[in-house]
């Protein structure tokens, strides 16, 4: 029962992502306190994108979080999207290395000093109107749906929680990226192209 609920809700976050006006209690009735956080999706669906990795995917968020209370921990980042998929954020490389970027499976680096994903750390209290920008970087074991075209618009949620296990939500939208799936098409194409063309040889001959 909760799995078909599940369902229901990714597939009216798409109708409502078209344009399709719907009720969703669980998108409209949160309640976001009146102090807390301010979370901006930055640059929009130009910086923010979901691409794929072979069968894999990887998500690129571009946020600027303003603390707007005194004494808060960013426990957690979380990130939603309407499929089924196992999100999973990306690791800090300096828990493991010297590393001074973030890395993808398909080798795409970004800038450590650029990424936000080691600010979540629940032992941090920060002060108010401390400022946090630069993007949120995930990678999921399931591809992006077929329903989704290079260029489909993906809704989606952030959600951040505090040292107190609140949950402040955003809504998001990301730019479906498949150029990888196209050219691996066209890969595909151009691999059977001399196939066909002797087979017309053969029959021309």
């Amino acid at each position: 029962m909760k799995n078909d609920r599940s369902r229901w809700v990714r597939q009216a976050r798409e109708l409502r992502a078209g344009g399709i006006e719907l009720e969703i209690p669980e998108d409209d009735w949160r309640d976001p306190p009146e102090t807390g956080l301010i979370i901006q999706q930055c640059g929009g669906q130009l910086v923010s994108f979901a691409f794929d990795i072979g069968r894999t995917t990887g998500f690129v968020v571009s946020l600027r979080v303003t603390i707007r209370t005194s004494n808060f921990a960013l426990a957690q980042f979380g990130l939603e999207v309407p499929w089924e998929a196992n999100l999973n954020l990306l690791e800090d490389p300096h828990t493991r290395s010297k590393k001074e970027y973030y890395e993808f499976r398909n080798r795409d680096e970004y800038p450590r000093d650029g990424v936000i994903n080691h600010f979540a750390d629940i032992r941090c209290v920060r002060s108010r109107d401390t400022v946090i920008e630069g993007f949120l970087l995930a990678s999921s074991s399931e591809p992006i749906p077929n329903r989704f075209e290079h260029g489909a618009n993906i809704p989606g949620f952030v959600n951040i929680f505090d040292q107190f296990g609140y949950c402040y939500p955003k809504h998001i939208s990301l730019s479906a990226d498949r150029s990888q799936k196209l050219s691996t098409r066209n890969r595909e194409v151009m691999r059977r192209k001399p196939l066909f063309e002797k087979a017309k040889a053969i029959n021309d001959g």
